[in-house]
């Protein structure tokens, strides 16, 4: 069994929710655009399991009021992408490994959101946590195809 590493998928789900947040796409459309390709490398992102995430991510913030879901997204994805864990920085390639490989335990969705509340109160008390302006995902070298996927342009279409 090959599984999704967890900060990869917490990663899809907030760039699926941004994007949908700022775009006049329905959600559907990018949770099939990523899962289809996402499915080539990892068992578990299936459609249903990326919408759930982006999903219950947006549902958190709309309880807790916040007005700017991009900068929060945007926030995290540079977080979970550029550290391990805080004061950690990422390695993505070792001698025998990446960051990208599959992991062997299915990461459950309440994980992964959890997480992601967990960053949002953090972030709240140490803004300095905050993605610098200029940060974008696709830029990340290291991330090889999940960069290149993110980027891609999506249109109705995809949803098909």
């Amino acid at each position: 069994m090959v599984f999704c590493p967890d900060w990869l998928l917490g990663v899809a789900g907030a760039e699926i929710a941004k994007r949908y947040v700022s775009g006049s796409l329905p959600i559907e459309v990018f949770c099939t655009k990523y899962s289809e390709r996402m499915l080539e490398y990892y068992e578990d992102t299936s459609e249903e399991k990326l919408k759930r995430i982006a999903v219950e991510m947006l549902q958190f913030v709309a309880e807790i009021e916040h007005e700017d879901f991009t900068g929060l997204a945007q926030s995290f994805c540079h977080n979970r992408v550029t550290q391990e864990r805080p004061g950690k920085p990422r390695k993505f390639r070792t001698m025998f490994r990446t960051a990208l490989d599959p992991v062997r335990e299915e990461v459950p969705v309440e994980e992964i959101v959890k997480t992601f509340r967990a960053f949002v109160f953090t972030l709240r008390a140490t803004p300095s946590l905050a993605a610098p302006k200029d940060w974008q995902l696709q830029n990340v070298a290291d991330l090889d195809w999940f960069a290149s996927l993110m980027g891609e342009e999506v249109s109705v279409f995809d949803g098909i």
